[in-house]
């Protein structure tokens, strides 16, 4: 370590002389400091303005690039009390007649008889018997669709089965362990994986054999009648309750509709299940093999005695033996009802429909209430909401070119370089804003990525699309303003567009979005479609440029590989003005001792001569 001496003997201010000599040195340090700084603002103005272009990217697709935007309809009805109407996907109008409307209705169930007045909600099962412990209570209702939800059919050793009686090898995951090209492997007589190729099943060429799908919970130690009652509600197909003053039971399908002749659209069981666990070999697809231990259902027995649905709920088998039974004490009153399906008469055709929502030609129709008379509905272009999702991509369009416009015809101020370090220990924090906020100018200017986007985006508006019912921007009277100066700002006329939405809102989707099939060209694509292909390449070139997000690696970008570059210069230079400096200082040192040398010897011959 060099000891610095600051003009002890020479009277000099010596850590001054060498900042003034230093601050000469530093100034070719000082304009890398700023050619990084500005390269830094050039980078974040980069990604500002790939935010931008992604942000209109998705506002196109969200607005005018989906065709649900031009299919919303205004409905009619002349009685809305009796049904709603909404369209779901219908691209054209529709309208129609409903008439001799029935609802339809879930099916229920309810207690026969009172339970013991002694069971309350948070009873514990195993209290009212222990038996109940194991006991694994099933339950089978109706779906949305009128039929019952299914499962792959398996055997005693959890291989799925196929129609044909074929087991295929399944993996502890319940699904079945493929081969390396995708097939599935046969399981033998012991349910043992068979592997060679006169084993091995094509997928496309079987079906897998299906069955009901059955809601089951195994009743716990710790459970109460509460419990269970959630466990049914939260993942059964039915919604249960229980009133405790009246110590009965409640059971509802959570869907409506008939399930079919002699079929019951809820059905109850509590059964024991005996279960065993098999180990499994696999051969995976990599020839490795796995011993998995898997729990397989091997029967089960229905409960005689202290049953969860016959003794606590007091319940029927299903819901169609509950409707044929009556209550006790309460003659012709029955003990639940079956499910029913709505039925009506629509343009003269009587229907059925499971629910009382339902969709006829991409329109869906709620039923609210029955009724005989006849009930008219009629449909038409939503105008005002496709013009607005229309007038918001012209506005978003303008703001993007004039943003891209000002920047790209920005100058850079030579005046205003950025300001280092030092610099900015000397101004007001309002100072430096308003320096940098010039500084910062033309970061852009003249990119000819931008310049090319602006170019191709206006191409692509002006270019006319073919093969479709508008063909040209203008048809649907949205045109490009009459000063150049506005660099191809579009403007509406909202009287022409609304009636080509009012006359033929398909025809505008259409002239945004057709796509002719052709991956390789645009050409035949439709403006909104052709402006993303644009707005695509664009965003990748600016991210090669400046990278996608601070998150980018600086080798990974061009302007990135400027700035790692500009850093290993700076620290290079460093190194030098810290040598330099350290020269500087030992170089006064030496001229300090060299004076104070001087002043003794001066000092000493004065002495002796005086003496």
């Amino acid at each position: 370590m060099t000891m610095r001496i600051s003009g002890l003997a020479s009277g000099m201010d010596i850590d001054e002389i060498v900042s003034q000599m230093m601050t000469a040195q530093r100034i070719p340090l000082d304009k890398i400091y700023q050619k990084k700084t500005y390269t830094e603002w050039q980078r974040d103005d980069y990604r500002t303005m790939n935010t931008a272009l992604d942000e209109f990217d998705k506002l196109i697709a969200d607005g005018i690039g989906r065709q649900a935007t031009f299919i919303q309809k205004t409905v009619s009805i002349s009685n809305p009390d009796a049904f709603s109407v909404k369209n779901i996907n219908s691209t054209f109008d529709f309208s129609g007649t409903i008439e001799k409307a029935t609802l339809a209705k879930a099916a229920t169930m309810i207690s026969t008889t009172g339970a013991d007045e002694t069971i309350t909600s948070s009873t514990k099962l195993t209290e009212i018997d222990p038996s109940y412990k194991g006991q694994t209570i099933k339950i089978k209702a109706i779906n949305k669709d009128g039929s019952f939800d299914q499962v792959a059919k398996t055997d005693s050793y959890g291989n799925i089965v196929l129609k044909d009686g074929t087991s295929i090898f399944t993996g502890a995951d319940g699904k079945p362990v493929l081969s390396a090209d995708g097939k599935y492997f046969k399981a033998d007589s012991e349910g043992k994986q068979l592997v060679g190729e006169g084993n091995l099943i094509d997928p496309k060429n079987v079906e897998i054999a299906m069955e009901d799908k059955w809601f089951e919970y195994t009743i716990k130690e710790s459970d109460t009648l509460q419990s269970v009652i959630d466990e049914i509600n939260a993942k059964s197909g039915v919604a249960a309750f229980f009133d405790e003053k009246k110590g009965k039971f409640s059971i509802t399908a959570k869907n409506t509709g008939d399930a079919g002749t002699e079929i019951a659209e809820i059905q109850l069981q509590a059964v024991t299940v005996e279960t065993k666990e098999i180990t499994k070999t696999v051969t995976k697809a990599d020839g490795t093999t796995e011993e998995v231990k898997v729990q397989v259902k091997q029967s089960e027995t229905e409960v005689t005695t202290e049953n969860f649905f016959k003794d606590i709920m007091k319940m029927e088998k299903n819901s169609d033996i509950a409707a044929a039974t009556e209550l006790e004490g309460v003659p012709k009153a029955a003990s639940g009802t079956a499910g029913t399906n709505a039925e009506l008469t629509y343009n003269g055709l009587t229907i059925e429909r499971s629910s009382n929502t339902f969709r006829i030609n991409g329109a869906e129709i709620t039923l609210k209430q029955e009724f005989t008379d006849p009930v008219t509905f009629s449909s038409t272009p939503d105008v005002d909401k496709i013009f607005d999702k229309v007038k918001e991509f012209v506005d978003s369009y303008n703001a993007l070119i004039k943003n891209i416009s000002g920047k790209i015809s920005e100058k850079k101020d030579s005046d205003y370089p950025p300001l280092t370090d030092e610099q900015k220990k000397s101004l007001e924090e309002e100072d430096i804003k308003r320096w940098e906020e010039k500084a910062k100018k033309g970061t852009l200017r003249n990119d000819s990525t931008l310049r090319g986007l602006l170019t191709n985006m206006r191409t692509a508006l002006y270019t006319s699309v073919e093969g479709t019912d508008f063909g040209h921007l203008s048809s649907i009277g949205i045109t490009t303003t009459k000063s150049y100066q506005e660099g191809g700002k579009l403007e509406i006329d909202e009287e022409k567009l609304r009636q080509a939405i009012a006359e033929n809102p398909n025809g505008v989707f259409e002239l945004f979005m057709s796509d002719d099939g052709d991956a390789k060209s645009t050409d035949g694509d439709g403006l909104a479609r052709r402006l993303r292909a644009n707005l695509s390449s664009a965003v990748k070139d600016i991210a090669e440029k400046a990278g996608r997000t601070a998150a980018s690696v600086n080798n990974t970008f061009t302007l990135g590989r400027l700035l790692d570059d500009y850093e290993d210069k700076i620290s290079a230079f460093e190194k030098r003005l810290t040598d330099l400096e350290t020269r500087y200082y030992k170089q006064f040192t030496n001229m300090e001792k060299m004076i104070s040398q001087a002043n003794s010897q001066s000092s000493y011959l004065s002495s002796y001569f005086s003496s």
